[in-house]
């Protein structure tokens, strides 16, 4: 028999969502993650950043109230464009990604993205689960 405990991570989904949208949502996920006390987070770029392929999926550690300065020179060097790129966040146990369909996906092993499927519910952005993974 297996040893630990069995978790099922689910991932919510927004619609695409427009620039301002997204850029309100990046300010939320700060506000939300300083409320956490979660300090640091680790970024990487991914589809369509204007990157070699090496360089993506490089996770490199930021604190979070440098999360909106990142993304803005991101997009200053051509890096990032918002909603045409992947751009993801990972800390404690959950992973925060701007999609380059324009969407959001949270995945998170707790039950920490009720707030934010409830927030996107409520904006109209019709949230949705996918089941994401297993980790034992």
């Amino acid at each position: 028999a297996l040893c630990g405990k069995r978790t099922i991570a689910m991932e919510v989904r927004t619609s695409p969502l427009s620039e301002p949208q997204l850029q309100q949502e990046i300010g939320y996920l700060a506000a939300f993650l300083t409320k956490e006390g979660i300090r640091e987070l680790h970024v990487a770029f991914g589809w369509d950043c204007n990157l070699s392929i090496d360089d993506m999926w490089q996770y490199q550690p930021i604190n979070t109230e440098e999360l909106s300065s990142f993304l803005s020179e991101a997009e200053e060097r051509g890096t990032f464009t918002l909603g045409k790129g992947d751009l993801f966040f990972r800390c404690k146990n959950f992973e925060f990604v701007l999609c380059h369909e324009a969407d959001i996906h949270l995945e998170s092993f707790q039950s920490r993205q009720t707030e934010f499927e409830e927030r996107w519910f409520n904006l109209g952005y019709e949230p949705y689960s996918v089941l994401a993974r297993e980790s034992t």
